[in-house]
């Protein structure tokens, strides 16, 4: 394989008739007193004074890692098998295909560990990570994030009462926020190719305002969840607007209005698609 140090880009510039449209370009690549080998890769066309910096795609640089971890294998690997018990374990032959793989109610953890199944110690790089979900109940807000983070001081969503401890008063490395919806509402957030749905419907992903029954919350910029080497753990929080009698900090009994993770069931699917180490490209 080629080393980092090989490659080499080249900048040309060249004026064209911009009252034409480009049909095709036709690219000879001559070489002269030349011996070895030659590789070529990567063109790009832009408009304007500006160039911007070369952004190598990941194909061509990583190497992808397909296996299915067999869930016998703790029972066929060893001989004469036995479960205590009257009742066996029954072996299912033939299962192409599960409906989900992902089942929690609530504020849930979802442990993805990114890991080369055969040899831990294989080196793995930092993995997208593609969920698909499909809630149970209908739901004001879902907050899907990583696990660190901590609470920031002052951090309160307009509309809102002011609750110290409220989860939402905590920020994360990598949040993304969905607004309300409806009980089987199909929710995508897939890392490797950069898109968010909800019911086909693209999300926005730069900072921008949601409704939630009636009162503004403003989103920061959305993040996709990444899976490094090792362990990695996801929350996934439907949020449901209550009203609630409450003790403040005086002792007294006050009504609140406010998001809470009230116990809302979902199902789906996690996929990591995993990637080795490779070679990157100047």
């Amino acid at each position: 394989m080629i080393g980092n140090d090989k490659w080499k880009r080249y900048i040309y510039s060249f004026d064209i008739d911009k009252t034409k449209k480009v049909k095709s370009i036709d690219l000879d690549l001559i070489a002269e007193d030349f011996s070895g080998i030659m590789q070529f890769t990567d063109m790009q066309f832009q408009e304007g004074t500006q160039i911007s910096a070369n952004i190598p795609a990941t194909q061509d640089m990583l190497t992808e890692v397909e296996f299915n971890i067999d869930e016998m294998a703790f029972i066929t690997g060893v001989s004469n098998w036995v479960k205590d018990g009257n009742v066996q374990p029954q072996y299912f032959s033939n299962v192409r295909n599960r409906f989900y793989n992902l089942v929690g109610r609530g504020h849930s953890v979802v442990a993805i560990p990114n890991v080369f199944h055969e040899d831990y110690t294989f080196p793995i790089v930092t993995t997208g990570l593609d969920i698909e979900l499909y809630p149970k109940e209908d739901y004001d807000l879902l907050r899907i994030r990583t696990y660190d983070g901590g609470l920031v001081e002052g951090r309160q969503y307009s509309g809102f009462p002011s609750l110290a401890d409220h989860p939402l008063n905590y920020k994360y490395t990598r949040e993304f926020y969905f607004d309300g919806g409806s009980a089987g509402d199909k929710l995508e957030l897939k890392a490797t190719i950069h898109a968010a749905k909800a019911n086909g419907a693209s999300i926005p992903m730069k900072k921008h305002d949601i409704t939630v029954r009636g009162s503004s919350m403003t989103i920061d910029r959305q993040r996709f969840m990444l899976a490094p080497a090792g362990s990695f753990r996801i929350g996934i929080e439907f949020y449901k607007q209550v009203t609630e009698t409450l003790t403040n900090d005086d002792g007294d009994q006050v009504s609140k209005t406010y998001l809470k993770d009230t116990g809302i069931g979902y199902h789906g699917l996690a996929t990591l698609n995993q990637w080795t180490y490779g070679v990157s490209k100047l």
